[in-house]
């Protein structure tokens, strides 16, 4: 069965969003448990290894990224602070 799932690629899981830190970056962007994480500055992502690679592309940048999410029926943007450390 491993080698099924190596051969196929596996299973992605979609970017949905368990729970959220009162007071987090995720939190104050508006972020809520059970959004879909659709795109990240408008690249499409379709699972967490999307979602980290589009992360890690933005590693030492400051500003913020725009998230469009799925907020159950609808697809709504929020834009979500990247904090950066000294």
């Amino acid at each position: 069965i491993y080698w099924l799932l190596f051969v196929g690629g596996g299973t992605r899981l979609a970017p949905v969003v368990g729970e959220v830190e009162p007071g987090s970056p995720a939190a104050v962007a508006g972020l809520a448990a059970g959004d879909e994480i659709l795109a990240i500055d408008g690249v499409a992502v379709q699972s967490w290894e999307d979602l980290g690679l589009r992360f890690v592309s933005r590693a030492g940048e400051s500003g913020d990224i725009l998230l469009r999410v799925r907020a159950g029926e609808f697809a709504v943007e929020r834009e979500l602070a990247l904090p950066v450390s000294a």
